[in-house]
């Protein structure tokens, strides 16, 4: 098995963006280490979502996968999360939320969050006081922001491991 602080993958979910917040950057997003969350231990719904998230690791070879990514690939695919064992994707993202596993909660900026959320839609349109009308995002925003949570989290995520091992939240690792 791989070490724990250099996971094969992240898997990155995009939380709420908070209430009334008119903060420039807020905690918005949590990553999570898929191949290290004990299957037999979760609900079906959810070891589905982190197989497809496995399955498109290992054929795509990406550090970090959206969620939203995850929910594209099946689109494109004509596919449904109910079609691979997801009949109710908002429980088993609430349960998803609440693996007790390593997670890393991130500060996006809102328009970083709007791509986290979006990655798998094609054709997101952006608007902005700047823009008010709105404009295409441009795929490589996309693959901008994985390349920078990817550098954050192969900075930070062993740092947080090492924290959770000396106080015993986490064992054995």
């Amino acid at each position: 098995m791989a070490n724990i602080k250099n996971p094969p993958f992240w898997l990155v979910l995009g939380l709420p963006w908070p209430d009334g917040s008119r903060n420039d950057t807020e905690e918005c997003a949590q990553a999570i280490a898929p191949t290290f969350i004990p299957r037999e231990a979760q609900s079906r719904p959810v070891q589905a979502i982190l197989d497809f998230g496995v399955g498109l690791h290992r054929k795509h070879g990406m550090r970090v996968l959206f969620l939203s990514e995850l929910t594209g690939f099946l689109r494109r695919a004509q596919a449904s999360w109910a079609e691979i064992g997801v009949p109710d994707f908002d429980t088993a993202l609430n349960e998803l939320l609440e693996v007790p596993t390593p997670a890393l909660f991130m500060s996006l900026t809102q328009h970083a969050h709007m791509l986290l959320c979006t990655a798998g839609n094609a054709q997101t349109i952006s608007h902005s006081p700047e823009n008010p009308a709105g404009r295409t995002v441009d795929p490589s925003e996309y693959a901008e922001l994985k390349k920078n949570l990817q550098g954050a989290l192969e900075r930070d995520w062993p740092a947080y491991i090492d924290d959770l091992t000396r106080s015993g939240h986490l064992r054995g690792q």
